[in-house]
């Protein structure tokens, strides 16, 4: 199993998605959204400040499956902006939250 990680993006007022590491073809997106909630949309729409699941802020969450990591949109939510720091697993093994 390959893990990478990509640390430290910031989720602002454009809309963005993951920025694979090289060497790696995931299967799983495991992150923590850190300062502020964001919108995100996993089926290659652009995500809006109105468009796209509303994700809080001190959680961790799983995007699974190469199509919806390939295809996701990230934007704010507020006009503060979100900090995420992402690991990228090329196997269904990792880090899930149980529970809320």
């Amino acid at each position: 199993m390959a893990i990478k990680k990509q640390v430290n993006l910031t989720v602002a007022d454009t809309a963005l998605g993951f920025t694979v590491p090289s060497g790696i073809s995931p299967t799983k997106a495991v992150f923590s959204l850190e300062t502020a909630a964001i919108r995100i949309q996993t089926d290659g729409t652009a995500a809006t400040a109105t468009n796209g699941t509303r994700l809080i802020h001190d959680n961790i969450y799983v995007v699974k499956g190469r199509e919806a990591i390939a295809n996701t949109s990230m934007i704010r939510d507020t006009s503060t902006s979100g900090v995420i720091n992402i690991m990228f697993f090329d196997d269904s093994n990792g880090l899930e939250q149980l529970g809320a």
